[in-house]
């Protein structure tokens, strides 16, 4: 991924997310997380519009 300019987010809804700690990023908060990768996106001039899905647990 490093080297292929495709983005990539972090979305953060667990415990243990040292990763997007460090980054700034929302934790246990996916709505807040697709906001901002949504805002960076937008930003960059990569996106029109972001379209996410909302996954849960296996019960």
């Amino acid at each position: 991924m490093a080297t292929t300019g495709v983005p990539l987010s972090i979305v953060a809804v667990r415990a243990g997310n040292d990763i997007a700690r460090h980054l700034g990023l929302p934790l246990r908060d996916a709505s807040a997380s697709v906001r901002v990768t949504d805002a960076a996106l937008r930003e960059a001039g990569r996106i029109a519009r972001l379209h996410a899905i909302h996954a849960t647990r296996a019960s």
